[in-house]
């Protein structure tokens, strides 16, 4: 084969072998661009539709599902931290759609549920998702769905165990003593891998 067909025939860094950009092949870019792309949007309608917040709305997802919790519980369940639960909370206690309850036996804990008030605009919201959620999946069969949601549920099951702190130390960007990235950590050989 000669040096010019050689050329022809090589993947250039930014594509992959399916003419698409070679970030693509990344699980951890395509997860992260997908849920940016989702919340930015879900903010918009669910801001402009019925005046309330993506995190404020996740919680009354959350609510609708498992209930009386605690503001921690909630927040392990949507993978968020604590504070931003709590402006959620504090959102929604002011507008009536949650009650929130002290539990007698430590004045510390309280627990939350919706309100009635609560659950009519979580039914209201619910089915606008549902719509956006069926459009948004209609790019898969029935098959295809059961499968994604395995794949995802197994993955986030997963991710406890998963110890970033055993990353050898040369892949976390440490500096050698000439206070350059040690070789392997600039080269990257694994291009489908993204700091994500």
């Amino acid at each position: 084969m000669s040096l010019s067909s050689r050329k022809a025939s090589a993947t250039p860094f930014t594509e992959a072998s399916d003419n698409k950009p070679a970030y693509r092949n990344s699980v951890p870019y395509l997860i992260g661009a997908i849920a940016n792309l989702l919340s930015a949007r879900g903010a918009r309608l669910y801001r402009e539709a019925f005046d309330i917040g993506l995190t404020e709305w996740r919680l009354m997802w959350v609510l609708g599902h498992e209930a009386p919790i605690t503001a921690a519980t909630a927040s392990h369940i949507m993978g968020t931290d604590k504070g931003a639960v709590s402006r959620a909370l504090a959102g929604l206690d002011q507008r009536g759609l949650v009650k929130i309850i002290s539990n007698p036996a430590d004045g510390r804990e309280r627990t939350i549920e919706l309100s009635t008030a609560g659950w009519r605009l979580h039914a209201r919201i619910s089915a606008v998702a549902k719509i956006r959620q069926k459009a948004l999946l209609s790019i898969y069969s029935a098959e295809e769905c059961e499968l994604l949601k395995d794949l995802l549920a197994r993955l986030l099951d997963h991710i406890p165990c998963v110890n970033d702190d055993r990353v050898p130390a040369a892949h976390k960007g440490q500096k050698t003593p000439t206070g350059r990235a040690p070789r392997a950590a600039r080269r990257s050989s694994d291009r489908n891998v993204a700091a994500w």
